[in-house]
């Protein structure tokens, strides 16, 4: 090449790279402008906290109805299998202990769904408050002593 198709490409190349330059810091700025602040959770309005909570509500109160109808079912399965074995001291002993620990879980179950459910219905919703605008500054009127600002 020389030195005027140098100075040629320079001129052009100048000018294209400061345009890219622009157009890559806007477009940047604008994904940072598009993106929520991270210090700030999102709001939520009172509605959509109740209807959050009637959801989780619900959904502990069909899993309570489903363990009290399995324990409902294993029940009766415990007394099945317990006919066989009415006059046998040592298995009934043992069916006895198998069936108070089974107890013991589904009163656990139970208990931790009610505490989920209490906690679930005890919170109250978080209303953020409106944000009010600055009161408006009172213009004073220039008295006779005062002088005009600069």
């Amino acid at each position: 090449m020389t030195n005027t198709s140098l100075s040629l490409a320079r001129r052009i190349a100048v000018p294209f790279l400061g345009v890219s330059l622009l157009l890559s810091a806007g477009a940047v700025m604008a994904w940072q402008q598009q993106r929520p602040p991270t210090s700030q959770p999102p709001t939520m309005s009172a509605s959509a906290i109740q209807a959050q909570q009637a959801n989780q509500q619900a959904l502990l109160m069909d899993q309570v109805q489903k363990n009290r109808v399995q324990e409902e079912q294993r029940q009766r399965n415990a007394a099945a299998i317990r006919r066989p074995f009415a006059n046998d001291r040592a298995a009934t002993g043992a069916l006895d202990s198998s069936d108070q620990a089974q107890r013991d879980q589904y009163n656990a179950r139970q208990q931790d769904l009610l505490n989920r459910y209490r906690a679930a219905s005890s919170v109250n919703p978080v209303v953020l408050p409106q944000q009010v605008p600055p009161p408006k500054q009172k213009v004073q009127p220039q008295g006779a002593g005062q002088q005009p600002a600069r």
